[in-house]
């Protein structure tokens, strides 16, 4: 095969992506690197890895994000959800045979466990209608996300991350969905599940979880779902949730991540704001690195962004990736 033929079908089959680096563009930083993101396939052996991961690195991939817990089962040793089949053990020798990085990917907030579920529905973030995401999650049902205020939750989390950092040789741990369900989806979003958001809608809005909704009261006075008549364009309210995504990170994840690998990556969902300290994400900026993909054809937002990510970059070291959003395999 062609290595042009070869590097559009890789793009196609998993989200191919360079790096948009707003530095490198200005010209002071290194050439960027290109990355695949990967889910893995248990029916591989370790031949098949082999091969396809030797294509790639021919066809100049530096780096594989490899999906090792995705909130319902882990590919490695030592998680705490069950191990579905240890991919990690099989790649990680080849990625570091053929010059490639490792980085974990993990799913942060959502958490589909059926033993999770079962043991701990109190864990789960409510809308604004006051319904548990675990019974009525936003959009598609994978969208079963923990709440960031709930203390057993963060613990949770953070024993995730640090099983993760315990892999030996791994280059990176990748935080996925480390976020609140979008309360409004991107404009290129919105007709693949035949809706129009105009506004920002109670069903859609997290989190009111009792935990949240009293840790907001403690120190505001307010309980959010009674006191405000629309809750969703209350400025501390919005901030607050933001807010204890940004702690979970950087008071709690990135301390873990710190004591080994010291290499920890978010991921960012850009509906309007990308990168931007107070975007919809929760965003947080302890990281040398933004993983971010573009679910809209409004491509003018990220030239703006990246022009206000270079503004700031004494305080700032951030990256955007541009990236196709599909996950099948190399």
């Amino acid at each position: 095969m062609q290595k042009r033929t070869f590097i559009k079908n890789l793009m196609i089959a998993t989200a191919g992506s360079t790096i948009l680096d707003p530095f490198y563009i200005f010209g002071s930083s290194p050439k960027p690197k290109n990355w695949i993101w990967a889910r893995p396939n248990t029916s591989w052996k370790e031949d098949d890895w082999k091969r396809k991961l030797t294509k790639a690195k021919e066809s100049g991939i530096d780096a594989l994000l490899l999906e090792i817990y995705n909130g319902t089962d882990t590919y490695y040793e030592g998680g705490q959800l069950p191990m579905k089949a240890n991919v990690t053990d099989l790649v990680l020798p080849i990625c570091k045979s053929l010059g490639l990085e490792f980085h974990a990917w993990m799913w942060t907030m959502p958490c589909n466990a059926q033993e999770i579920i079962s043991a701990h529905p109190d864990w789960f973030a409510y809308n604004g209608l006051g319904q548990p995401a675990h019974t009525h999650p936003a959009y598609v049902n994978y969208y079963k996300f923990l709440c960031p205020c709930h203390p057993e939750v963060r613990e949770f989390i953070t024993k995730n991350v640090a099983s993760l950092a315990q892999i030996n040789e791994i280059d990176g741990i990748h935080l996925d969905y480390v976020r609140l369900p979008d309360v409004i989806l991107a404009d290129g979003l919105q007709p693949t599940y035949h809706i129009l958001q105009d506004k920002e809608y109670p069903q859609y809005d997290y989190s009111y979880s009792p935990h949240c909704r009293a840790a907001f009261k403690a120190i505001s006075g307010i309980d959010p779902l009674i006191d405000l008549k629309e809750p969703s364009t209350h400025q501390e309210w919005m901030q607050f949730r933001r807010d204890s995504i940004t702690s979970l990170v950087n008071d709690l994840l990135v301390p873990e991540a710190k004591n080994t690998i010291n290499k920890l990556r978010p991921q960012f969902f850009p509906i309007g704001k990308v990168c931007d300290r107070n975007g919809t994400s929760g965003t947080l900026m302890d990281f040398y690195l933004c993983c971010t993909t573009i679910f809209t054809t409004r491509t003018s937002i990220l030239s703006k962004s990246i022009l206000k990510g270079n503004s700031q970059a004494s305080e700032f070291q951030t990256c955007l990736q541009w990236s196709f959003y599909t996950f099948s395999g190399i």
